[in-house]
């Protein structure tokens, strides 16, 4: 059996060799989700294996280390596992390996690979990594990921010369290679009293504020309402937090199980396989289903885990955009209001080696995005929702003409802020121009500006105070 390459999976691999033989050493291919990565580089092992060249495949999972075997085999491409179950050590050319395994056994490996390969590789910047890779100087690397930023803020840059960038998302749904999708945004959780530690939530803070029994009898409500007995996935905050899921939606009268890294390889891949069949209606899951697990069989994405991530937020969506026979369209019933803070799953993003993406999710992000007061979908900026024909209220701008003047009329005093009201009326109607050309939500304008004119005032309170307290001494 060969793997058949669409066409945009044989412009990556193009793309990748052309990287290469300009002289980059390290190049990374971006590419959404379930478009392919792991068969892209089975591709490229079949045209090193004919060559005789050498190479190790690399995953820091167990699915991941089987998921890049089953795609070399799939192309015809002979090769050895490597994992903490292999006795001895591989002799073939090509090898899959697990990093943790390698990075114990590296001294040992018989081969000197041409050829790294690194799936999700916006792990490589671990210290585990970085020892694996500087091990064998003389290979170059290939790097996959469909999302090259870390919570850190570290680039990949530090590991990655070149960066290979695939389609789009939008365009693979367009295409027919990606489902198509429904967002649905219930209330969402206050996480006002949850930290944030290393850029993320802090974990038990988000449990606790998670495992509500409101919150988890509203997503067992909105799936019975908009997605009753379809294939599920939930992400939770924690493993304890997924069994307790589980078991709610049990309780409701639903096949739900739990799956976790606690479990043996075999009983996840049993929990992943009764879900594949059908006789599951869905798996709750803290992380497992989050990278690198295929499961094509979803249908519904439940999200009770907020992230300030946008990397995990597009990985989590991400496993539910697989096609499969009989599915119409992923729906996402987003509790965690991830959506809104991190824009919807085919929304353009542009990639950088220098530190993730250039535009992180932001407030003009989000402002982009409607919530449908009634059906509670989540779209795009439209005058109506596309789902339920909702027609907003547009409120109207504070601006009005008084004695032939226009009058600015927004919270607080221009005259506070030291600059004239006609200044402000000038980048009042530039941000309105703004507003309009990017198709905001109205009054952003007003918000916006309401922001900057506080920020001036803070300034000139500042200064003020610094000279009086000057004239004192």
């Amino acid at each position: 059996m060969t793997l058949q390459p669409r066409p945009y999976q044989t412009k990556a691999i193009q793309d990748i060799r052309a990287a290469l033989a300009s002289g980059a050493k390290r190049a990374v291919l971006v590419s959404p989700t379930a478009s392919g990565k792991s068969a892209i580089s089975a591709m490229i092992g079949a045209g090193l294996h004919k060559n005789g060249k050498r190479a190790v495949y690399l995953g820091h999972r167990t699915e991941i280390v089987f998921q890049l075997g089953a795609a070399l085999r799939t192309a015809g491409v002979p090769f050895s596992f490597l994992t903490a179950a292999t006795i001895g050590m591989p002799r073939a050319n090509i090898v899959v390996a697990s990093i943790a395994t390698l990075h114990r056994r590296k001294e040992r490996l018989p081969i000197k690979p041409d050829l790294l390969f690194i799936d999700e590789a916006h792990h490589a910047r671990s210290r585990t990594w970085e020892e694996v890779i500087r091990h064998f100087p003389d290979a170059k690397v290939v790097g996959l990921t469909a999302t090259p930023c870390r919570l850190d803020g570290k680039g990949l840059g530090e590991i990655f010369d070149a960066m290979v960038l695939g389609p789009h998302t939008d365009e693979l749904i367009a295409q027919g290679f990606l489902s198509d999708f429904e967002v649905y945004a219930p209330k969402a959780p206050n996480l006002s009293q949850v930290h944030t530690r290393g850029g993320d939530y802090v974990s038990a803070e988000l449990e606790a504020a998670m495992r509500k029994q409101v919150i988890t009898g509203d997503s067992i409500k909105h799936y019975r309402k908009l997605a009753d007995g379809k294939s599920a996935v939930v992400f939770c905050v924690s493993v304890a937090h997924a069994e307790e899921v589980a078991q709610q939606f049990r309780a409701a009268g639903y096949k739900f199980q739990s799956i976790d890294g606690k479990m043996s390889a075999e009983q996840r891949a049993a929990l992943i396989k009764d879900m594949t069949d059908g006789k599951l209606q869905g798996l709750t899951s803290c992380d497992i289903i989050s990278e690198g697990t295929d499961i094509p069989r979803i249908e519904v994405a439940i999200l009770l885990r907020p992230t300030k991530s946008m990397g995990l937020h597009r990985q989590q969506i991400g496993r539910g955009l697989r096609l499969f026979a009989g599915k119409s369209k992923l729906i996402i019933l987003d509790h965690a209001g991830n959506t809104l803070v991190h824009g919807l799953p085919d929304e353009r993003v542009e990639w950088s080696l220098a530190g993730g993406a250039k535009r992180e999710a932001s407030g003009e992000r989000a402002v982009a995005l409607r919530n449908c007061p009634k059906c509670l979908a989540v779209h795009k900026f439209a005058p109506s929702c596309p789902r339920c024909g909702h027609v907003y209220v547009t409120k109207s701008r504070k601006i009005e003409t008084v004695d032939g003047d226009l009058e600015l009329m927004v919270r607080g005093s221009h005259a506070a802020t030291g600059k004239s009201k006609g200044y402000w009326l000038a980048a009042l109607v530039q941000l309105q121009a703004i507003e309009k050309a990017k198709g905001y939500r109205p009054g952003w304008a007003e918000h916006v500006l309401n922001g900057r004119m506080e920020a001036e005032r803070t300034k000139l309170a500042q200064a003020i105070s610094v000279g009086i307290a000057v004239g004192k001494h």
